[in-house]
């Protein structure tokens, strides 16, 4: 994790940002494809329930998952003193974002760094996992449960912020339908079953990413259609944390490659800088 992240946060007061005004940055990411919700989780995975893998098919623990997830950048803005920089979103309030979009997390750190000229500011580059204990309060020693204490914003992970908004209603009707509270974000994920190997099966975070799998494989991109499933990351989660119906060790999380080198550019500097 980030060394020191928990010190303090930092609050930008006077910065307001509207996500909306980021997508320009990303808008050639986000594919023309319209992913079919999914109600169930009946994924047909090759290594399923008919085959005799046991350890395979045993539910992933916390731990787990979040190696998994971790093997997705999520980017975040710090300032000088390591503290997270906490943005003024428009009709949300004071909030610490991670950004799931290499992107709009370049975007919206640019913004901030260009209004407060005076700020030391930095992104910073951790694994999603992590991100996703820290927005949901896990694993906090006393000294940062007292640092967010005095906090009067909330943390948040933010996927692109065009794509949420486009599937904002089918997410909270599936997640309600799940008994998941979609709380103030979403992270919507997307598997294609056409697309697993014997020993993988793809997660992605963003759809377009589908579409350069699907063709790489040398198959027509015609071909791809509708032919991927969509549904909010806790929703599998949920799912790899309680069923033994599936063989979870499969999944891997797939990044952007774009977002992987960006990552391992800024992982270099954090070491190089001694963070």
């Amino acid at each position: 994790m980030l060394r020191r992240e928990l010190a303090f946060i930092m609050s930008v007061a006077t910065l307001t940002l509207l996500l909306a005004a980021t997508v320009g940055a990303s808008a050639s990411l986000r594919p023309a494809l319209l992913p079919r919700s999914s109600g169930s989780l009946r994924l047909r995975l090759r290594g399923g329930a008919d085959e005799d893998n046991t350890d395979d098919m045993a539910p992933l623990t916390d731990d787990e998952i979040t190696e998994k997830l971790n093997a997705v950048p999520a980017f975040v803005i710090m300032g000088a003193g390591d503290g997270f920089v906490a943005l003024e979103l428009r009709d949300e309030g004071r909030a610490v974002c991670f950004f799931t979009d290499v992107n709009e997390a370049k975007a919206v750190f640019n913004m901030t760094q260009t209004s407060h000229p005076e700020a030391n500011l930095r992104l910073v580059c951790t694994g999603l996992g992590n991100a996703m204990k820290l927005v949901n309060g896990d694993d906090r020693d006393e000294a940062a449960e007292e640092a967010f204490a005095s906090f009067d914003g909330k943390l948040k992970l933010q996927a692109p912020h065009q794509l949420v908004e486009a599937v904002r209603p089918k997410l909270e009707k599936m997640m309600e339908k799940a008994e998941i509270d979609p709380g103030n974000w979403l992270v919507p994920i997307f598997i294609c079953e056409e697309l697993q190997g014997p020993g993988f099966l793809p997660v992605f975070l963003d759809p377009g990413e589908i579409k350069t799998m699907w063709t790489k494989a040398g198959r027509k991109e015609e071909d791809l259609g509708n032919k991927f499933v969509m549904m909010d990351i806790r929703m599998l989660m949920k799912e790899m944390k309680q069923s033994n119906m599936m063989p979870w060790k499969k999944v891997h999380f797939v990044s952007t490659k774009e977002a992987a080198e960006y990552a391992n550019e800024l992982r270099e500097a954090q070491l190089a800088a001694g963070a």
